[in-house]
């Protein structure tokens, strides 16, 4: 079986060839914006779940008893948190999987949190189709929404109720990804290097 994410399915539609950057297992960028915000959401999901109050939220006071707790091999690669893992059946040939942010089963709600040089707006969340992929993963009733600058400094909370709209975008999301690899067309239609591609010596948009 084929398992896409959010990431792999939004980077098909908006660039084709990156799936086959995928299927090589071309190295990618990294930069120091993603360090920063990699950094600050571990801050925030210790604030969440208790572990580690951080006075910059005092004003997040909603909580998650269930994090992303990465562990380390010893060579230093990060291992994933199976708990926050979740896998949802789309066909015979397809499924999709993700790891939340955030989980808390009792009040049926998940988090999903980012970070950039502002703040998100709600509008920007709503329009967002990776959460609604996580909605698709079990019974739950709410999504919550934290942003923040990458330095913690501006921080916003926002919620929304899942609505079956709300699955229903995330599927239509899912089978347009897999239309595009059951069509097998990959080509690459710009010129020069394609912005929505990070992939490291891109042998197609980067010669």
């Amino acid at each position: 079986m084929i398992q896409l994410s959010y990431s792999t399915i939004n980077e098909l539609i908006l660039e084709p060839h990156t799936w086959l950057c995928k299927q090589l297992e071309l190295p990618r960028r990294t930069t120091d914006a993603m360090k920063e915000g990699k950094l600050a959401h571990r801050i925030i999901q210790d604030h969440v779940s208790g572990k580690v109050i951080d006075p910059r939220l005092k004003d997040i006071i909603v909580k998650f008893p269930i994090v992303e707790q990465p562990t380390f091999n010893t060579a230093g690669e990060e291992i994933p948190d199976p708990a926050t893992h979740f896998v949802v059946k789309i066909n015979s040939e397809y499924s999709v999987h993700g790891y939340m942010d955030g989980i808390d089963p009792e009040n049926k709600r998940f988090l999903e949190y980012k970070s950039s040089s502002t703040p998100w707006s709600i509008g920007k969340f709503y329009n967002l189709v990776q959460w609604k992929i996580y909605a698709l993963s079990g019974d739950y009733k709410e999504a919550v929404f934290i942003t923040s600058t990458r330095d913690i400094k501006k921080v916003a909370k926002y919620s929304t109720p899942i609505l079956p709209k709300h699955k229903q975008d995330a599927l239509d999301f899912i089978n347009r990804g897999i239309a595009i690899i059951e069509a097998g067309d990959f080509s690459y239609k710009g010129t020069g290097k394609s912005w929505n591609c990070n992939y490291i010596g891109c042998p197609f948009c980067s010669v």
